[in-house]
Order: C-alpha cells, then sequence, then structure tokens
C-alpha cells in the first residue's frame, strides 16, 4: 500500500509541473450507412476543441475514408455532415500527441421528415427493440463513476436497470440478475463475471458475480435493450446486452498499463505487426482481491483471485469483407480457510470455501458485403465452462486456541459441486433491402456437451429454511440434506436450433416489422415458436413513437435441471410483452424518452424445495411500469441525464399462497448522473441513485435446535418470504480523472469511489447459526484509485 502511494503521489506531482510538448495527432476513420454498410462519399468532418472551436476539418473519399491532422492532443468532438443523413458526433475522442486515433461512423439515412439539426451516435445501431434502449461508447464506459473497474456496475443510470454496486450484476424491470441475454461479439457467453457460485450462502448463488471478466477500456461498445428486441435473439427474457470488444487501432500501436488496489491490466491496441490490414486489442489482466479486501474491512471474505485475457483481431480482406477473431480466458480461484474465518466478528461464519473456475471463448466471424445493399456474416465459436466448488465447515468452539487458524478442525468438501460445459456453434445472419423495406433472417445452430454434479458426503444440517421445506416433523427446527436426495447428475449432450426472420414495411413514416423467431432444444426435447412485432413512426423532426410486442422464452438453466432427476421434465418459462415509447428531441443537446410496458408470464419456475431440489413450472404473473429518461449530450464541458422507473412486478408461485412481489422487485427507481470536464487534464464525474428496497422476509430465530450435537446452533425459520421491504436503497458515487501527457508518455490517474457516504444498504441478511445473530448484507463503500500509463 505504501509503495502504492508513493507511486501515484509522484506521478501526479510530475504529471502536473511537467508541460507535453505539442506534438502532431491524426484522427483517422472510416464513415457508412448504418443499414446498408456501404460507404458514405463526401462526409464533412470537423473536429472542434472543448470550448467549441474548429481546429481540423476535412471530406471523406468515394470509400468513406478521412484522415485529418491537428496540433491539438486530449479530448476533441469530432462530428460529421453529409446530405440525406442524421448528422452523428462523438464528443469523446482521445488524441495523443504524434500517434494516430481511430473512430468509425454509421449514419442513418434520413427520413424525408427529418432534418439535418438532430445529431444522433457516431454508431447507430438498429432500431429494433424498445424506444429506451442505449447505447454506450468505450470513453462513456470508461469514465461513469462508481464503477469501480467493473463495467455491469456502470449500467445503472439506464432504464429500468437496478445495480446496486454490491455484486456485478444487474437486474431490469424486475426480472433476476440470471434473466439477461449477454453476447460478446455476438456469441453468447454465459461466464461474463468472475466468483458466480452455484453453491454457498444463498445471496451469493442468486445474485451473481461480484466482478466482471472486462476491463473498462476492452469494451468498445455496450447496446442495451430492455425489452422488445427482434427475432434474431432469445434464450432469456430479462434484456439484451449486446457488448462488443474495441477494435484495435489501425493506425497506431498503443500500450498502456494500470495498477490499483486490486492489481494490474496490460493492454495493447494497435497494428498486428503481422498483417498490414490486421489490427489486433490484447489485454491481460490479474487481480487478487486480498489488498482490497483488508482495505474495506472485509478480511473473512476469503481471497479471490482471477486472470483474464481477452483477444480481438480484425483483418479487412477487401472493401466488402472483414475477418474478425476473439478470444476469451477467464480463470478464477476462490478460497475461505481457517484464517479468514478467525477474521470473522458478528454474527460468526465459519464455513469453509473453496472454488476453481477455468472459462473461455474462441470465435471467428466473416462479415460481406452482397450486391448493392445485402450484408451476411457468419460466426463460429467454441464456448467452454468448467467450474469445481467445494463447501466444509470449521469448528473453532472445539479448539483450546480458537483464534489460531492452524489450530481449529475442520471438516473440508462436504458438499461439492462439478459443472462442466461445451458448445460449438455456428451464427449465420443475412440482411437486404427489397421493394417493402429490409429483409432480414438468421440460423443458430450449437451442439451442446453438458456434466453437471453435486454430492455430499454425509448428511448435512441446514439451518436457514423455509416453512413448508421439507421436514419430517414440524418440532424438527432444521431441514436436513442427506446423499439420497441431494446427490445427482446430469450428463448431456443434444442440438439446440433457431431460425427467424423479419421483414420491414416501409409507409412513408411509418415502418412496420413483423418476424417469427423458431427454436429447437434437444437437451429438453421442446420446440418453441416466438412471434414479434414493431412498428416505428416517426411523427415529425423531434418526435418518434415506436411500439413492440412479442412472445418470449426462457430455457431453464442447467443448474436447475440437473438439481434432481425429475428436473429434466421442465419446460421453457414463457413472457408475452408490449411496450409504447416516445423519443422526443428538445434542441440544444437535450432529448427525452419515456416508455410503458406491460409483460404477461407463465410457466414460470419458482424456488424449490431446498431438501429434494425439485422443480416445478407452476408460476405465473405480471409485470407493468414505465421508464422516463432525460438526456443532456456532452456540450460546454458537461453532460447529464436523470431518470425515473416505476415497475410492479406480481408473481403466484403456484403454491395457494397467491401473488407477491417479485424477488428482485423495487417499485421506484431513481438516479441523476453528471460529468464534467474543468479542463484538458482534469474530469469528475457524480452519481446518484435511489430505490425502494427489496422485498424482506419474516422469520423465527430458534435456539439450541440440536442439542445431542453437543454445539449450540441456532436455526432462522423462514415464515413469508414476502413479508415487507428492505430500507431504501441509495449511494453516491464520485470518479475523479487526471491525465496528462509527458513526451510521448501519457499519465493518466484517477479515483473512484462507490457509495462514498458509506450508507448501509441492506439487500439481503446475514444469518449465522453459531450465535443466532441476524446482520445486514449489503454494500458499504468501496474506495478505488489508480495508475494507468499509456505510449
Amino acid at each position: 500500500m505504501s509503495s502504492l502511494n508513493y507511486l501515484l503521489a509522484a506521478a501526479l506531482t510530475t504529471a502536473v509541473s511537467t508541460v507535453a510538448i505539442a506534438q502532431e495527432s491524426r484522427i483517422s476513420g472510416r464513415i457508412i450507412n448504418a443499414e446498408t454498410k456501404r460507404p458514405a462519399a463526401g462526409a464533412t468532418v470537423t473536429v472542434t476543441d472543448r470550448q467549441g472551436e474548429v481546429i481540423a476539418s476535412t471530406l471523406a473519399d468515394e470509400q468513406g475514408n478521412f484522415s485529418v491532422s491537428t496540433n491539438s492532443s486530449g479530448l476533441v468532438t469530432v462530428t460529421v455532415e453529409s446530405g440525406g443523413y442524421q448528422s452523428a458526433r462523438e464528443n469523446n475522442v482521445d488524441l495523443f500527441a504524434d500517434k494516430g486515433t481511430i473512430v468509425d461512423f454509421a449514419l442513418r439515412p434520413l427520413d424525408d421528415i427529418e432534418e439535418i439539426n438532430v445529431v444522433g451516435s457516431p454508431i447507430a445501431t438498429s432500431r429494433q427493440g424498445s424506444i429506451t434502449s442505449r447505447t454506450l461508447s468505450r470513453e462513456e464506459i470508461r469514465r461513469a463513476p462508481g464503477t469501480a473497474g467493473d463495467i455491469f456496475r456502470g449500467l445503472n443510470a439506464l432504464p429500468g436497470v437496478n445495480a446496486t454496486g454490491a455484486f456485478s450484476s444487474f437486474s431490469v424491470r424486475g426480472r433476476g440478475p440470471k434473466d439477461n441475454i449477454i453476447l460478446v461479439d455476438d456469441i453468447p457467453f454465459g461466464r461474463t463475471t468472475h466468483f458466480d457460485n452455484s453453491i454457498g450462502e444463498e445471496d451469493e448463488v442468486a445474485n451473481g458475480g461480484r466482478y466482471s471478466i472486462f476491463g473498462q477500456n476492452v469494451v468498445g461498445q455496450a447496446e442495451f435493450i430492455p425489452g422488445g428486441w427482434g427475432a434474431a435473439y432469445g434464450g432469456l427474457n430479462g434484456s439484451l446486452l449486446k457488448l462488443k470488444l474495441a477494435e484495435g487501432n489501425r493506425d497506431t500501436p498503443f500500450v498502456s498499463g494500470k495498477v490499483d488496489l486490486a492489481g494490474a491490466e496490460l493492454l495493447y491496441d494497435g497494428p498486428s505487426g503481422i498483417d498490414e490490414n490486421t489490427s489486433m486489442l490484447l489485454s491481460v489482466r490479474h487481480y487478487d482481491f486480498g489488498r482490497l479486501l483488508d482495505l474495506i474491512g472485509a478480511k473473512d471474505v476469503g481471497r479471490p483471485v482471477m486472470t483474464d485475457v481477452l483477444l480481438k483481431t480484425v483483418t479487412r480482406i477487401d472493401e466488402d469483407t472483414k475477418l474478425k477473431v476473439i478470444g476469451i480466458f477467464a480463470p478464477e480461484k476462490n478460497t475461505r480457510d481457517t484464517s479468514h474465518v478467525v477474521e470473522a466478528e458478528a454474527p460468526l461464519d465459519y464455513m469453509l470455501f473453496e472454488s476453481k473456475q477455468d472459462a473461455g471463448a474462441l470465435g471467428v466471424t466473416l462479415e460481406q458485403l452482397v450486391g448493392d445493399t445485402g450484408e451476411w456474416r457468419n460466426t463460429v465459436y467454441y464456448r467452454f465452462g468448467k467450474e469445481n466448488t467445494y463447501q466444509g465447515e470449521a469448528y473453532p468452539e472445539l479448539s483450546d486456541s480458537p483464534k489460531d487458524p492452524d489450530a481449529i478442525p475442520v471438516e473440508e468438501r462436504i458438499i461439492s459441486s462439478r459443472e462442466d460445459e461445451k458448445e460449438f456453434g455456428w451464427r449465420s445472419d443475412y440482411s437486404q433491402d427489397n421493394r417493402f423495406g429490409r429483409f432480414q433472417a438468421g440460423l443458430r445452430l450449437t451442439q451442446i456437451s453438458t456434466d453437471y454434479r453435486q454430492s455430499l458426503s454425509r448428511d448435512y444440517v441446514q439451518y436457514v429454511y423455509d416453512t413448508d421445506d421439507y421436514r419430517p416433523s414440524e418440532d424438527q427446527k432444521y431441514i436436513l440434506l442427506t446423499p439420497e436426495l441431494y446427490n445427482s447428475a446430469f450428463k448431456k449432450s443434444g442440438i439446440r436450433g433457431a431460425a427467424y426472420v423479419d421483414q420491414s414495411f416501409d409507409y412513408g413514416s411509418v415502418t412496420v416489422t413483423p418476424g417469427v423467431r423458431l427454436e429447437y432444444d434437444d437437451l429438453l426435447s421442446s420446440t418453441t415458436v416466438s412471434p414479434r412485432l414493431q412498428v416505428d413512426w416517426q411523427v415529425n423532426e423531434r418526435a418518434r413513437v415506436n411500439m413492440t410486442g412479442g412472445l418470449y422464452y426462457q430455457a431453464p438453466s442447467m443448474l436447475e435441471i440437473a438439481a434432481d432427476p425429475a428436473n429434466v421434465d421442465l419446460d421453457h418459462e414463457r413472457t408475452l410483452q408490449f411496450s409504447t415509447g416516445l423519443d422526443y428531441y428538445l434542441g440544444n443537446n437535450y432529448s427525452m424518452q419515456i416508455e410503458a410496458y406491460y409483460q404477461d408470464m407463465d410457466k414460470l419456475i419458482p424456488d424449490g424445495d431446498r431438501v429434494s431440489g425439485r422443480l416445478f413450472n407452476s408460476g405465473k404473473g405480471w409485470a407493468a411500469g414505465f421508464d422516463w429518461v432525460v438526456r443532456k449530450d456532452f456540450s460546454d464541458r458537461w453532460s447529464a441525464s436523470a431518470r425515473y422507473s416505476y415497475n410492479k412486478t406480481k408473481i403466484d408461485d403456484g403454491d395457494g399462497n397467491g401473488y407477491h412481489p417479485s424477488k428482485f422487485n423495487r417499485p421506484h427507481l431513481g438516479n441523476i448522473t453528471l460529468n464534467y470536464e474543468l479542463n484538458e487534464n482534469w474530469s469528475f464525474g457524480l452519481q446518484y441513485q435511489i430505490a425502494s428496497g427489496r422485498p424482506s422476509e419474516a422469520y423465527i430465530i430458534h435456539e439450541d435446535v440440536i442439542p445431542e450435537s453437543g454445539l449450540l446452533r441456532y436455526s432462522r425459520e423462514i415464515t413469508d418470504s414476502y413479508f415487507g421491504r428492505n430500507a431504501y436503497f441509495s449511494t453516491l458515487n464520485f470518479r475523479a480523472d487526471y491525465q496528462t501527457q509527458i513526451g510521448g508518455v501519457r499519465v493518466r490517474a484517477f479515483l473512484d469511489i462507490v457509495n462514498a457516504l458509506n450508507r448501509s444498504n441492506i439487500d439481503d441478511v446475514d444469518f449465522s447459526e453459531i450465535d443466532g445473530l441476524v446482520g445486514t448484507e449489503g454494500m458499504g463503500i468501496i474506495p478505488q484509485f489508480g495508475l494507468a500509463f499509456e505510449f
């Protein structure tokens, strides 16, 4: 810690006292039509500094390529204008003296009713989906306050999203963290977070992982759709998040290194050095969270260690053909032994834990332009995930030296869990204009091999249980897991396939896009058909109205199927979704979106009996609400957004107890985010979030539930899982960035504080069977600071 503080102070002192030598920098890129992917020739490119002064301009050539030089460095704004297209602007182009920066633009063609004074994003994404969909750029992701180095924690400013920061996960419109489709360069990759346990504490299992596999400067674009996405996507029902790894700089090589409290990261971003038409992004990151946990007073948590290696190459074979290759390798190890047990304070926790996971993917994508307006994209990939997890117990009360880790009796690996999954896949998508509008179609074909196992070494008492969990007698104030009921295995290989078709029909300012998705699942022996519909109406140059409707299916997870042999009969959960929204341009870089939605759900899979693990499609429910967002794009050195979301989600588990709120339902969500640039060196971000508390439990604490064991043990009987609500959630996040260039090296220093006011936000309760105490489970203050060097 002392050496890191010294390094930070020395770098900042040197940066402030040194004046960088101004050298020429370049901005290059390519401008294309967002729909046809063809060049937008002759577009005007204008570069302005932070005071709004024009410092350079040029015209794109016949292939849409442009290049312009300037003596400026640091952040500038690049605006592209062309007749027949909506103007586009990138506010955070970061120039490096004596080097080239790449920024590409996809311009959306104008309808007759639109005007050029409406300025859009440099990456024009598809309008298929919710009107509150949002695309985040690389710089927006990197500078988001409250991320603590994790991009998923930075999504809480998006409509309908709740990300508390305690976990690297997010819930959308009352659905859970595990209900979200996450694609990495169009490859389905479910293991996007580290330390996503399948056994252990209940809150750890339900809420998802603790840290994502993506560094903040690795993801080049994140497109988020909270609902109503088209027929090309399926499998889960919560939301759709499409992550694209950044493409390496085609002009100039960049090398950067970052060190913070948790570890270090090395990034190469530039030409491959092997082929002149190939760019490469390579990121290597290693984090050992022991130091950070010590700093925030959480020594008893354990020792999580993770490594991430991400690679992406892009080769332009010719003007119409591009080849992309991505590779991901993300191993992790997490241990909790007696050295952590002795650090536990009330409520006490004597659980031992060890987990090891290897996960990764390799994908190759060929993108081809066909004819005048067609595009054909083919991806083949291999994905794997293997995890071995064990849970045991320590017994300090049986030791003469309960604070000596080496003197504590232990029983390791009482529970064992194994997950092994491999997938080979092919994804093909084709689109082309026709006399009606635009036609899109695609195929998905995967070969999946699964091997899931869980086992007990002996009968094992569980001290937290629901009143209706199986017990031979109501006088037994605990539940007992037995190898006969608990041990299970699910090993199967099968084919999953899907085909979809979308066809848009243009009627002047109105576009109607019906579609249908057909899926076959060999693992579940089921076939589903999902019709989709979207209507998009450009009312005038400022207003757009959007309506979506469709049927969506969600397959049970492999862990749910493996929990009991009879669970192979589980069916897909089904959701019928509708939404209506308005996008209104207020002028002067301000815009507003508001969207109302309704979802009807059936065949839901509620939590099952803790003893048997048996699950059923017995649930049903509905969700309704709206999202409201006001945004100010960057101008005059600042940008801001404010959003409010209301959601009501009711679920009936089919157990005779009627409807209750969903587990992740928060009726009210509010968020204000402000980003401000003081000068070319300093920038700041501030974010305040407030939300209703999650549903809380009613429970009874029982004392000395197993007197014959000779150990005093308490149990917690949950009599009502949805008795009330926890206190409201509130957090203030702050970020400060300093950067300067010293000769050929740029130094960045950052301070990112999550929950700066250190408010105790309760998400769950933490119960200890050792002393019978119930504590709160939530997020305290998380300070993160470090240095990055780029050259």
